[in-house]
């Protein structure tokens, strides 16, 4: 911590954790943060302990900082995280490992015609014309958790028609063929499954965190780097305004 690292482990105690507690509480970090703060630090000495660097757990005994420290601070604000676009290149290599994916064609479809996460996931057969090789954008998830349903699109302007490449519409049949097998094969396919383009194996709309998870684990197999559901919409934009689109 920054008021406690010039302390030696062997002269810390309590009233160093407690007037750390309170500077960073002052600074406008909160109880819960201060929580996790403890619990790193009392790792850290109860190694010491046990290595006879230091003879008790001070952090055990220390104390936090009454409510009112906390309700006078100006809370500190997270500095939003700005959204990253891959490059061409990047992208090349996220759909090769997205396409060794089941539901892998969705992140294809936000990182090639620009979808939001929530568009992809709330797609629906009727809305996909392989055929014409055009999706039609005409609902998304709204909300989270119990009270997710599927709802308008962002704004009015979000509803429309989008050309797919002849790639993404391979894709997309190729993907339609595993869930048709998936389907035939489940015992238990959710009978509520309004026909959903991306599901679940048993029919069932796909959560945010695991939609996270695949993003995470394909960008980690492609070697480039951290990104996020969204980002894959940024890079759509920016992959196709380089090129003149």
């Amino acid at each position: 911590g920054e008021s406690l690292g010039k302390v030696r482990l062997d002269k810390l105690g309590p009233e160093d954790v407690d007037r750390y507690f309170l500077r960073q509480a002052q600074a406008g970090y909160s109880r819960a943060t201060l929580v996790r703060h403890r619990s790193i630090l009392s790792q850290a000495v109860r190694w010491g302990v046990r290595r006879r660097h230091i003879a008790w757990d001070v952090v055990a005994v220390a104390e936090m900082p009454p409510a009112s420290v906390f309700d006078a601070a100006t809370p500190r604000k997270k500095k939003p995280r700005q959204a990253r676009a891959l490059d061409a290149d990047e992208l090349r290599r996220f759909i090769a490992e997205a396409r060794k994916r089941r539901n892998g064609a969705a992140l294809i479809l936000g990182g090639t015609v620009a979808l939001r996460p929530g568009e992809f996931t709330g797609l629906l057969w009727e809305d996909v014309d392989l055929d014409a090789g055009v999706v039609h954008v005409r609902r998304a998830w709204k909300g989270s958790g119990e009270q997710r349903a599927l709802g308008e699109p962002k704004t009015k302007g979000s509803v429309r028609s989008v050309s797919l490449p002849g790639s993404v519409v391979a894709d997309l049949r190729a993907h339609r063929k595993a869930q048709l097998a998936e389907r035939m094969a489940a015992a238990d396919w959710n009978p509520a499954d309004p026909g959903l383009v991306f599901t679940t194996r048993t029919g069932h709309p796909i959560d945010a965190a695991n939609l996270r998870r695949l993003v995470r684990e394909v960008a980690d197999k492609a070697g480039v780097g951290h990104v996020t559901p969204y980002d894959l919409r940024h890079t759509a934009t920016s992959v196709l305004s380089a090129a003149g689109v």
